[in-house]
């Protein structure tokens, strides 16, 4: 099964991207999503 794991390798790095631009997409919208969380907590907690 060594074929499996070669093949594994390369195609594992090009899921994140060799400049990481999809994992950056998805932080960029979680951290988008988790500050309009946030904020709206804080309002709530202002009344």
């Amino acid at each position: 099964m060594k074929s499996g794991r070669s093949t594994g390798g390369p195609v594992a790095s090009r899921r994140l991207g060799p400049n990481g631009e999809i994992s950056d997409e998805k932080t960029r919208e979680f951290r988008s999503r988790l500050l309009q969380e946030f904020e709206a907590w804080i309002q709530r907690q202002r009344r």
